[in-house]
């Protein structure tokens, strides 16, 4: 073969080359495109749904008439009736059960005698108001009529 035939050779296979370049180029191009839009589209969806407010404003030209209804749901059974064993067992019992910070242990007749002659009302004026490293109410959302019923059971128990 003579140079000018492998020349003509060599640039048509090239070309060819370059063509099938170009082609798959695009091709990947236009694949691409569809699947960035397709993409960007979900983007921009979630992205408004994160910052999207948490109200509306009501204007008064478009009335929301759903705008004030409230639902109450209705209570399967009436609340339970106060237990002062169970007001000591769930806020009390942690500290006073273990001794736990100097607290005085329920049932133990000793370390209850000296705070018992101080009396009931020195008795309730600390479980409510709190008194060393005890919260006030002990931690617990007790009114003081059942705070005290609470100090009556644990005295009960302790003398």
């Amino acid at each position: 073969m003579s140079d000018s035939k492998t020349w003509a050779i060599i640039a048509a296979v090239v070309v060819v080359l370059v063509a099938i370049a170009i082609v798959a180029f695009a091709v990947a191009n236009v694949a691409d495109n569809a699947v960035t839009h397709q993409r960007s589209q979900m983007d921009m969806e979630e992205t408004q749904a994160r910052i999207n407010p948490v109200g509306q404003v009501n204007l008064a030209s478009n009335p929301n008439p759903d705008l004030g209804k409230v639902e109450v749901a209705a209570a399967d059974e009436a609340p339970a009736e106060f237990s002062a064993e169970s007001a000591y067992n769930t806020s009390c019992a942690a500290c006073h059960a273990a001794g736990v910070m100097g607290a005085p242990k329920m049932g133990d007749a000793g370390a209850w005698s000296s705070r018992i002659a101080q009396g009931k009302a020195t008795l309730y004026l600390h479980a409510i108001n709190g008194i060393g490293t005890m919260p006030p109410r002990g931690g617990s959302s007790l009114n003081d009529d059942q705070i005290k019923a609470v100090v009556d059971y644990m005295v009960e128990k302790s003398q």
